[in-house]
């Protein structure tokens, strides 16, 4: 949010100031939100590879009751999967080079993190069985 209004206040300043060179007028406007989106997919590619990463070394392990998994992290590897099923992706090296392991998560076991857990465990930490 902050990056988004940076960026477009900044353009918008660069054409008030009298001393500026005409190209970084086009520059501060064309470079900045380039800069920002590919910040932006390499931030998603991180997470999107961590948990990749997270859900595969459950998988080796076995999935079973203890473990929790979030719904991103089902999504996404569901999601590598596909781009592992396709031979000619070269997207699928960006995960690694180990084999994809399948897993079917309807019959496995294993606790479903809820989607708003952190507003939950924020209610919960109100109540008083929590500051016992």
């Amino acid at each position: 949010f902050y990056f988004f209004w940076y960026m477009l206040g900044r353009f918008w300043l660069e054409f008030l100031r009298m001393d500026a060179v005409p190209v970084t007028k086009v520059l501060c406007g064309v470079v900045a939100p380039i800069a920002a989106i590919f910040g932006a997919v390499y931030i998603l590619y991180c997470n999107s590879r961590e948990a990749y990463k997270r859900v595969r070394a459950i998988a080796l392990v076995g999935i079973n009751k203890d473990m929790a998994l979030t719904e991103f992290d089902i999504k996404n590897y569901k999601f590598v999967g596909k781009l592992y099923a396709s031979k000619k992706n070269p997207l699928k090296y960006l995960y690694g080079k180990e084999e994809y392991l399948t897993v079917d998560f309807d019959s496995a076991e294993f606790y479903h993190v809820p989607k708003h857990y952190k507003n939950r465990f924020r209610q919960f930490k109100k109540t008083e069985a929590f500051s016992r």
